[in-house]
């Protein structure tokens, strides 16, 4: 049963880093975009605070969607999934699972 519970604390840490790093990368390449959007917009006219303004309400969808914070606010609302993995494992071992 410990090998099980271990196994699922390391496959969520490994699991939790895989997607923080992902969550980083995608957050640079969205600010770059919006960058990207603002200098677009000044390009075509558009005043730079006015640009930014859009740019930054344009982007404000995606920096809410890939936040950190907000990533750990959903993995500590999980409620019990450790718990669950260990009382699976010790059914599992003792052969009375009925998954």
């Amino acid at each position: 049963m410990a090998r099980e519970v271990l196994a699922a604390v390391v496959g969520a840490s490994r699991l939790f880093l895989t997607t923080v790093r992902g969550m980083r990368r995608a957050r640079r390449i969205l600010k770059r975009g919006v960058k990207s959007f603002e200098m677009t917009l000044v390009g075509m006219g558009v005043r730079k605070d006015h640009a930014r303004e859009i740019a930054r309400a344009f982007g404000s969808p995606g920096e809410q969607l890939l936040s950190l914070r907000n990533l750990l606010r959903t993995f500590s609302r999980s409620d019990g999934a450790f718990v669950y993995v260990a009382r699976h494992a010790s059914q599992r071992e003792q052969g009375t699972s009925h998954a």
